[in-house]
């Protein structure tokens, strides 16, 4: 991924418009390099703080009455977030050259002027808090009015905002390993690239809080241990939904339609989501070994190597599951008109084959009724117009049975019930494969959207004519046409099943 890219892809996921990212990215580049590691600190620091406010986030405690604890440490981590911007506050740049690239902009829209805002809300919110922690308890409204306080305070700066979990500095792209996502610019699918830029992003950051947590005073560790359940929980969910069903897309092999088996997509899904849990169990499990807030002790260094491992773990597997995604296996040559016709012919198949699996449910719900089996005989004609080619091309793990199916279906004369029935229930399971199969195709960006309005025209001028065909027994052609020689195409006819 281009760092262009990259910078506009992280952009997307914060709240800062083209404007103030512009202002930040200039405030940004003048910083020495010992005060963008300050910044990014802070950065940290301030999530992590949102985070610790939420007892989700906490290690499990049973019978905790008073919070003082709790609120003692968060206040001496809004103390180490403050020097952090009294640090950045003083000039170790000359004020005239970061005042300079705000020149023209509104004072309030500027990196310099959000600072000290910051340093504003922590120090009154420090006063607030130094009340509650003189007193002997503090109960746990008392210790979420004071987060809540906090939070909404810190949320309103318009660059020194708490980051949510997902959304990303370009500090942090900075200080990211760069080989780490120089591999993922590999990957040709423009959407698979940036679901999984987002994971190493994410699985990097966390790899940044373990290592700030071993470097700060030991009271800072229960913030940032809230701030790494927080991103871990939230990475777990992103990577084994959406980034698991875009991986999919990206890494299994894809057939002459444009379309990879659902068998093989849901063994990559399912690798990814076995990552995602992986990573959120094990992340639990090194996150416990820390000592409750209440308690004095201090936290083992297992804890610290145990989220690392499991970080790494995530990474390394997540680089092998995007192997096949760097060289995605392509398409035979097929072309968007040719595409755009087997989907058409796929569309009109899958409705065919729900209406036959609908007069079939009926006899054999009423057999004593069945006196007119006509439709089976029409629906093999369908079949024989459309069918061959879809069934053909289509990657489906259940083909063969399918076909052995329809071919007894065809040669039981007089339609024997018991075939007719079995034969019905392998056309549902079809149609509902054929039915993912056009959603999956219409996700592709090299064929232009599916119209319905149109497929349907295009599916009754067929059904007209093919009823007109079956009045007409005298003629020597097919009793149906295809819908592309209805069209006026070329294509040959595709034989009977």
């Amino acid at each position: 991924m281009a760092h262009a890219e990259l910078m506009e892809l992280v952009r997307s996921t914060g709240r800062l418009n083209p404007e103030q990212w512009h202002n930040w990215e200039q405030w940004c580049d003048l910083l020495a390099p010992e005060r963008r590691a300050e910044l990014l600190d802070l950065q940290t620091l301030l999530s992590c703080l949102v985070a610790f406010g939420y007892f989700e986030n906490h290690r499990p405690e049973e019978h905790v009455t008073n919070f003082r604890p709790h609120l003692e440490v968060l206040r001496e981590t809004m103390r180490a977030a403050l020097s952090l911007a009294q640090s950045l506050r003083r000039r170790g740049d000359s004020q005239q050259r970061l005042r300079a690239v705000c020149d023209g902009v509104h004072p309030e829209d500027t990196p310099e002027e959000a600072i000290a805002t910051l340093e504003t809300s922590l120090s009154d919110a420090f006063r607030v808090l130094d009340p509650f922690c003189r007193s002997d308890v503090v109960s746990i409204d008392s210790f979420h009015a004071c987060c809540d306080l906090i939070s909404r305070d810190l949320d309103r700066n318009p660059f020194f905002f708490p980051l949510a979990p997902l959304e990303f500095s370009s500090l942090e792209v900075s200080s990211a390993h760069r080989e780490r996502l120089d591999k993922v610019d590999a990957i040709e699918l423009a959407g698979v690239r940036t679901v999984v830029t987002l994971s190493m992003l994410g699985l990097l950051r966390l790899l940044r809080y373990s290592a700030l947590a071993r470097r700060l005073d030991a009271q800072h560790v229960h913030v940032i241990f809230a701030g790494l359940r927080r991103n871990v929980r939230a990475l777990a969910r992103f990577l084994s939904t959406q980034a698991a069903e875009s991986i999919a897309k990206g890494v299994v092999p894809v057939s002459s339609v444009g379309v990879g088996s659902a068998k093989e997509f849901d063994a990559v899904q399912y690798k990814v989501q076995s990552i995602a849990i992986a990573l959120r169990e094990d992340g639990e499990e090194a996150l416990g070994l820390a000592p409750s807030v209440s308690s004095s002790q201090s936290v083992p260094q297992s804890a610290y190597e145990s989220i690392i491992t499991a970080v790494q773990d995530a990474v390394t597997n997540l680089e092998h599951a995007i192997v096949p995604a760097i060289q995605p296996a392509r398409t035979n040559g097929a072309s968007a008109i040719e595409l755009g016709r087997f989907r058409l012919y796929a569309w009109m198949l899958q409705h065919v084959m729900r209406a036959f699996v609908a007069k079939a449910s009926a006899v054999a719900f009423n057999p004593a009724g069945a006196k007119d089996l006509g439709f089976v005989s029409e629906f093999l004609q369908h079949l024989k117009s459309l069918g061959r080619t879809v069934v053909e091309e289509i990657p489906y793990d259940r083909k063969r049975e399918l076909v052995v199916q329809l071919k007894r279906l065809k040669s039981a004369q007089p339609v024997d019930l018991a075939v007719l029935k079995t034969a019905s229930h392998e056309c549902s399971l079809f149609a509902d494969h054929i039915e993912w199969t056009v959603r999956r195709m219409d996700e592709r960006d090299d064929l232009p959207p599916f119209d319905k309005g149109a497929a349907a025209r295009r599916f009754r001028r067929y059904l007209t004519s093919a009823q007109a065909s079956r009045q007409e027994p005298e003629l020597k052609r097919a009793p149906t046409q295809a819908p592309d020689r209805l069209a006026g195409e070329s294509r040959t006819h595709p034989e009977s099943l």
